[in-house]
């Protein structure tokens, strides 16, 4: 210490006695590094941490609450595809309605109403009217007679315009002796049979 022209006094003595102060020694160069190693492995593995959490949510829940493979892919279906719901065992069954048009059918025709339309064609005077008196005789409805002109048949036919005709036409034909029997929608006679006479045709 620098001498001074004071008398040394309590403090003097106090910062002799004291402790000197002594040359810090040098830090180490790697304690600086450690807060950046601390980070360095703390962040990946709180990410680790977090992506483990997440991926695997759920995976401890009981089997009671977690929804089956089956019971979602049937939700789903379900969903998707509503099926139409079925009748309750205490309902009837509903009958299927026929409709009037494939149901109804025309009664077949009467032979006493039906028109006789009778054709000859067989170059003989009078047959087409002795064929009409004998269906008369036979229960039908008296008929028209008149020649045959322009029909193609070469042999002797008895034609009916629709169904309804058909078993009048059959018992015409079978009446006469006439072996064949047709179906002629374009027939002029609408309201029923036409017998076309050929030279075939035997009385």
């Amino acid at each position: 210490m620098s001498k001074t022209n004071y008398e040394p006094d309590e403090f003097d003595e106090a910062a002799q006695n004291g402790p000197r102060g002594v040359h810090r020694a040098p830090e180490p160069w790697w304690r600086w590094m450690v807060p950046f190693l601390v980070v360095l492995l703390l962040v990946p593995i709180v990410a680790w941490g977090s992506m483990y959490l997440l991926t695997n949510n759920g995976a401890d829940l009981p089997s009671r609450l977690k929804p089956s493979t089956a019971e979602s892919t049937v939700s789903a279906t379900t969903e998707a595809a509503p099926t139409a719901e079925a009748p309750k065992a205490d309902e009837p069954a509903k009958p299927v309605e026929a409709t009037q048009e494939a149901t109804e059918e025309k009664p077949a025709a009467d032979k006493a109403n039906a028109d006789i339309v009778v054709l000859n064609g067989a170059s003989v005077n009078g047959l087409a009217a002795s064929v009409v008196a004998k269906l008369k005789d036979a229960g039908f409805k008296e008929g028209t007679a008149a020649n045959a002109n322009g029909w193609a048949s070469k042999t002797s036919v008895v034609y009916y315009p629709s169904d309804e005709y058909k078993a009048l036409a059959e018992e015409a034909a079978k009446t006469l002796g006439i072996e064949e029997v047709k179906s002629f929608p374009e027939a002029p006679n609408k309201k029923g049979i036409t017998v076309l006479l050929r030279k075939d045709y035997r009385q």
